[in-house]
């Protein structure tokens, strides 16, 4: 069973209407025999917003090299220094607190690991902040970034 349902719950009434749905697509399933697993939480991010910071974050790196020539490197190392930079900010601290400590690690063959704060852990109002703090970086190295629609590819909606 490799299908998966989901419903993004709105408001109370909505949210009715979307249970019993995933009810009804559950039914077939649970009378079959097969177990499924159901969670609850607060919508973390849009996607849109991690195209997005994934879209400046290739660009950094394609744009300022050094440190940051590696893309999967560049994420690390700007979301560490996104980090450093917003932890102690008013507005953004109860945000930093539940995406947990950022840290380093020694992996098993005795490579430096980073540990902690992942951007898929980041919440709608830390992505935008994370957004504004790229594009606030990228503007102090010089990178040029391209339009938002520029970087999409239209036939497959998927980042150029």
């Amino acid at each position: 069973m490799s299908e998966r349902r989901e419903a993004i719950l709105r408001d109370p009434q909505q949210a009715k209407q979307a249970l019993d749905w995933l009810y009804a697509q559950a039914k077939p399933w649970l009378i079959a025999g097969h177990e499924l697993v159901v969670t609850l939480g607060p919508k973390k991010q849009e996607r849109r917003h991690v195209k997005h910071y994934h879209s400046l974050m290739n660009q950094i790196a394609d744009q300022v090299g050094g440190d940051l020539a590696d893309r999967d490197d560049a994420k690390r190392i700007l979301i560490s220094a996104f980090r450093m930079d917003t932890k102690d900010d008013d507005d953004l601290r109860k945000e930093w607190e539940a995406v947990g400590d950022l840290r380093m690690g020694r992996g098993l063959r005795g490579e430096v690991v980073l540990l902690g704060a992942q951007s898929r852990d980041f919440k709608a109002k830390l992505a935008r902040a994370f957004i504004a703090w790229l594009y606030a970086f990228g503007a102090e190295h010089g990178v040029v970034f391209k339009a938002w629609d520029e970087v999409v590819d239209p036939e497959t909606g998927e980042i150029a």
